[in-house]
């Protein structure tokens, strides 16, 4: 009988992470893969194949570390706004798009005139920017036709659930930066859906982080994940401040990653009006990992700021 540990995966923007750790909370051992993305003018995409074939890759090196360990549980955190659109038979139709990409200009504006940014902001909690799902998904029914038979939006953390043996589910921290979501009832905001040419089915079962999600079906090096329970864990940046202990209503948390994010726990039912005041200084307003709690978030362009310095100083990241 193998030693009984607990896995967490966090697919962010510039690697994957896996780390193995005691039913108590003590970390073992870390593993790591590279995020590959594809420069492109207006930001980078990458493929359904390489988020989960990183997602395995870190999980493998984390177990090769630990190779007496046997996997009971896996929670699943990532960055948030990218997605994977996928057919009826759970096919990829498209690259995945980054979360910082803004090829989404044109729909932006469109989105302004045609729902009204405010009432977008109110109902969303979002601020009018090119990085939510809503404007990327209506550039991609224009540009690749193909998508328009989409059934399901997977976000990253999702697809990699999935892609060990897990449910179909959305979870509410990830879905919440959909720009699909109604951030006040927690249910589908079917203006926007309709707007992007999204079928209801696109955002799918919404349940909070931490919701059970199937086991594991994996064999190989893999192996010792085999029957673990899955669970979507949410957004990274709300994840590691729940890690910390950083999620009481009134708590602020630095996440300092590719992109560093300040954020503050709220209790839900703002007003309306602090919703667009805070939408409107760049502050998203969501669902947070946390269950029953809001998280405001800000400050997101810091770490691609910091990682444009180090690229103008000649300086490689690795």
């Amino acid at each position: 009988m193998g030693r009984t540990v607990i896995a967490g995966v966090d697919a962010g923007t510039t690697s994957v992470k896996a780390l193995l750790m005691t039913p108590e909370g003590v970390e073992l051992v870390v593993g790591r893969a590279p995020t590959a993305w594809t420069s492109v003018p207006t930001g980078a995409e990458t493929t359904a194949g390489t988020i989960t074939g990183a997602a395995r890759a870190a999980l493998a090196d984390a177990l090769t570390q630990l190779p007496n360990a046997q996997v009971a549980a896996i929670g699943v955190a990532s960055m948030a706004e990218s997605g994977v659109l996928t057919d009826a038979g759970d096919r990829p139709l498209a690259d995945i798009i980054a979360w910082h990409d803004t090829r989404d200009g044109v729909e932006l504006s469109e989105l302004i005139d045609d729902l009204g940014g405010e009432e977008f902001s109110r109902r969303t909690g979002l601020p009018l920017w090119t990085q939510w799902a809503v404007t990327k998904h209506r550039w991609l029914r224009t540009h690749h036709p193909e998508t328009r038979a989409a059934v399901r939006r997977y976000n990253i953390a999702e697809w990699i659930v999935r892609d060990l043996g897990g449910a179909a589910v959305s979870e509410a921290s990830l879905s919440s930066r959909t720009g699909w979501l109604d951030l006040h009832t927690g249910q589908p905001y079917a203006e926007s859906l309709a707007w992007s040419g999204a079928p209801a089915s696109l955002l799918g079962e919404i349940v909070e982080a931490g919701t059970p999600a199937g086991r594991v079906s994996a064999d190989g090096p893999l192996s010792a994940l085999d029957g673990a329970v899955l669970t979507v864990a949410g957004h990274d940046h709300q994840v590691a401040a729940v890690g910390l202990g950083s999620h009481r209503p009134g708590d602020e948390f630095d996440s300092a990653g590719t992109a560093e994010a300040v954020l503050r726990t709220s209790a839900p039912g703002l007003p309306d009006a602090t919703v667009l005041a805070l939408t409107r200084d760049g502050v998203t307003v969501g669902r947070h990992a946390a269950p029953g709690r809001w998280c405001l978030l800000g400050a997101t362009q810091g770490g691609l700021i910091l990682g444009k310095v180090l690229a103008a100083l000649g300086v490689d990241r690795d």
